[in-house]
């Protein structure tokens, strides 16, 4: 049967265990550390933002949108910051890269995709 989590506790566990040749065991070792110590350090982010967007009522209201969960409304929350500096929501829109694009030709106007302009973490 298959190792699903390669990383989670078991597959730590099962990689630890291991006897490789030379200083092989030991460099595994030592990444494995390192792997754990990221791991940590992400978790401990998370709730220091999940407690920050139980405080802040912009964030909430971002959370509100399907989809949109703490790490994401923390995200979107910081990108904007102040609303005010956008003197129209199109402003806003295009901030985001969120516009689609535009071209004419003969006459016409058409629209495509969103444009790759923007800020690429709202995008």
């Amino acid at each position: 049967k298959g190792l699903s989590d390669k990383f989670g506790k078991k597959g730590m566990k099962i990689m630890r265990a291991l006897k490789l040749k030379g200083n092989d065991t030991s460099i595994l070792n030592g990444y494995l550390d390192l792997i754990e110590e990221i791991t940590k350090k992400i978790n401990d982010l998370e709730k220091r933002i999940k407690s920050f967007v139980k405080e802040d009522k912009i964030t909430l209201l971002f959370k509100t949108i399907p989809g949109i969960g703490d790490i994401v409304a923390f995200l979107i929350r910081y990108e904007i910051d102040d609303i005010e500096r956008f003197s129209s929501a199109k402003k806003l829109y295009s901030y985001a890269g969120i516009v689609p694009s535009t071209y004419s030709s003969g006459g016409k106007t058409y629209h495509g995709r969103i444009t790759k302009q923007g800020n690429k973490w709202l995008r």
